[in-house]
């Protein structure tokens, strides 16, 4: 994304494409514990049993809004993975996902416009 908009693509397209394709991303993190198989889970995902297991409480407590923090790095991954394992309203984590997603992309802009 920074390449294309130091290009001069339009920053606006650029993200809604990095968002669009990194929601894609996540969703698919999150259908494949919405199927609810560990054996799946720590095969592709890589993911312990006991890390999914641990962030059940706050998922339980945050609920679709800690979607937000999707965004970050191997930690966001979990989460989104944990979400859709307990089967926490899959529409409120993915709007949640979309808007951190979005955010961070557009302060990724904003950041780069005031450097350039």
């Amino acid at each position: 994304m920074t390449v294309l908009i130091l290009a001069g693509v339009n920053i606006t397209s650029c993200i809604l494409v990095a968002t669009a394709g990194n929601t894609l991303g996540g969703i698919s993190i999150f259908y494949l514990g919405y199927l609810g198989k560990m054996e799946w889970i720590e095969k592709y995902g890589k993911v312990k049993m006991e890390k999914i297991h641990a962030i059940y409480p706050k998922l339980q407590k945050y609920g679709p809004i800690s979607a937000l923090l999707s965004f970050v790095p191997v930690i966001g991954d979990v989460l989104i993975l944990g979400l859709g394992f307990f089967r926490i309203s899959p529409k409120l984590t993915m709007l949640f996902m979309f808007i951190g997603k979005i955010g961070r992309y557009w302060l990724l802009a904003e950041t780069l416009r005031m450097v350039i």
